[in-house]
């Protein structure tokens, strides 16, 4: 493992045991009040199987890479410019004719935005867990919760109130993840995300949410402002998704977007997995990326399960466990 500066970008390498790379790298950009870490404990494992090194990337504006306090005044156009074209920077840095794309929740909006621009420099697209995925709907958010979407963020919480802001972000992390062998990291992943939460100048990862996602409704998905679902339709790329088996983002895009293609689009799940599936189940979803990028790197001990939905319209799942 190794941390460093590349460009703009902060980036996590994560080196398997091949001499030579025999295939592309696989690039992964994290979620909202998110950053590299929270990779750590999956990345590895899929290093250890992939022919060639697997990077996490703050994006720009977030964690360590640079960050610049007038980005968090920038529209959603200026954003995707500003994430695109560095990640294009850093990976003509690295000398990587293509990468294996990988987005995690609005960072799957950051990573389509690149894959439309440059389309001859990815391999292929996974986005697990994404938002933004569905087109608007009939339910609109309150007034009040669009007020608060946009004017508000646990960013400025925390670093107005950083001694409450710790205990809220002690309490999430205690409730949220369950209590496994690979979530003993509790304590060093709360660090990690009340850090991230509370750097003293604001940027674009502060601002992120309401650029790309309209403020949630009740009863409804998660709808993108400039939706994924049309595009991905459209985008002629290797695609799949990935998503947690208690995941609150809405699946039926996806499997819709699967549909709509001509080629072959894999929905594969992680089992015992929400939102934040590579915390809550590193091995399998580590097994679900490489099945997504390339059956024949998975484990061979990796268990998969068909499991019919619970709703309409009844779609059989691919479940990793």
């Amino acid at each position: 493992v190794a941390g460093r500066r590349v460009g703009e970008l902060h980036t996590v390498s994560y080196v398997g045991g091949a001499k030579k790379e025999a295939g592309p790298p696989i690039v992964c950009l994290h979620g909202y009040a998110s950053g590299s870490g929270i990779f750590s404990t999956s990345l590895p494992l899929a290093a250890r199987r992939w022919g060639a090194t697997c990077h996490a990337i703050d994006a720009m504006g977030c964690g360590l890479s640079r960050r610049e306090a007038s980005w968090s005044r920038v529209s959603r156009r200026e954003a995707e410019a500003l994430a695109t074209q560095a990640l294009e920077s850093w990976r003509v840095a690295m000398a990587y004719p293509k990468i294996a794309l990988v987005g995690h929740s609005v960072g799957a909006c950051l990573a389509t935005a690149y894959a439309e621009r440059y389309p001859d420099r990815v391999s292929s697209l996974v986005l697990a867990s994404p938002a933004g995925l569905a087109a608007a709907g009939e339910q609109r958010a309150s007034w009040l919760a669009s007020f608060l979407w946009h004017q508000l963020s646990p960013f400025a919480f925390v670093r107005a109130f950083p001694e409450y802001g710790r205990r809220l972000v002690d309490a999430y992390v205690e409730r949220r993840f369950d209590d496994t062998e690979w979530t003993a990291i509790k304590a060093p992943l709360a660090d990690y995300i009340f850090h991230n939460l509370s750097v003293p100048h604001p940027s674009l990862g502060s601002v992120l949410h309401a650029l790309f996602l309209h403020p949630p409704a009740r009863g409804g998905p998660q709808r993108g402002v400039d939706p994924l679902e049309p595009r991905l339709r459209s985008l002629d790329l290797p695609l799949a998704f990935v998503f947690g088996d208690r995941d609150w983002i809405a699946d039926e895009p996806a499997f819709r977007v699967a549909d709509a293609r001509r080629d072959r689009v894999p929905v594969f799940f992680v089992a015992h997995a929400g939102h934040n599936l590579m915390v809550d189940n590193p091995p399998a979803f580590a097994d679900a990326l490489l099945a997504a990028l390339d059956a024949r790197t998975v484990r061979p001990e990796a268990r998969t399960l068909r499991v019919a939905s619970s709703r309409p319209p009844y779609r059989h799942r691919t479940v990793f466990a």
